[in-house]
Formats: C-alpha cells, sequence, structure tokens
C-alpha cells in the first residue's frame, strides 16, 4: 500500500475522481434527455416549433393522440397536409377507437424511447 501523502496515490486518486466525475456526468445527461422526450418527438414532420404548437393548442400528448383530422387541421401554424399526415400517423387503423393512453403503452413497450447508444 502506498503513504497517503505519496504523489503516486495522489494521482491515482485524481485519476479515479475524474472517471467517476465522467461516468456521473454521461448518466445524469442520458437520465435528463430520457426524462424529457416524448411521443411527439418520433413524428415525422414535427419540430421544436410545430411541438410548441400542438402543445399550447391540445394541452397534453395524450390530447395529440386523441385529436380528430379537423381538431389537428385546426391547431395555428400546423399546414392541413400535415396534419392529416399527423392524423394518419397517429391514428393506425389497428388502433382507431383505443383510448389514447392504452396506445401510448402500446407503443412504448413496440419502441422504446431509450437508446443504447
Amino acid at each position: 500500500m502506498l503513504d497517503h501523502s505519496t504523489p503516486e496515490l495522489q494521482l491515482l486518486q485524481r485519476v479515479r475522481d475524474e472517471a467517476h466525475r465522467f461516468a456521473i456526468t454521461h448518466h445524469r445527461s442520458r437520465r435528463d434527455r430520457a426524462m424529457t422526450t416524448s411521443l411527439l418527438d418520433e413524428l415525422p414532420g414535427v419540430g421544436p416549433t410545430r411541438k410548441r404548437a400542438l402543445l399550447a393548442h391540445f394541452g397534453s400528448p395524450n390530447a395529440v393522440v386523441a385529436a380528430s383530422r379537423e381538431e389537428l387541421q385546426a391547431v395555428p401554424g400546423l399546414p392541413a397536409k400535415v396534419a392529416r399526415e399527423l392524423h394518419g400517423h397517429l391514428q393506425p387503423r389497428w388502433l382507431r377507437g383505443v383510448a389514447p393512453i392504452a396506445w401510448c403503452l402500446v407503443r412504448m413497450t413496440r419502441w422504446p424511447r431509450t437508446s443504447h447508444a
């Protein structure tokens, strides 16, 4: 064992501390990214501006999923073509009539939001 005051032990401690700091920072960034993702992030044609517009109009991602085509077309700043495409993407034929929260649960089990990168 090395004495506590030796430069060699202090170097090893600094390397260990830096490795821990790096790992903790990486873990926190992955956790924060996972906590701030939404179902709306996966929709084609929806960037940050349209995502804000949809949330401002409907209030929640579940309300966006439950929205009809006409309700989506009524969102300010969302072109009618994009609204139709969103509705087609959000309401596949086999899920029409299913409660939005159930659709979200099915979606999360089929396509996990976390990546293994």
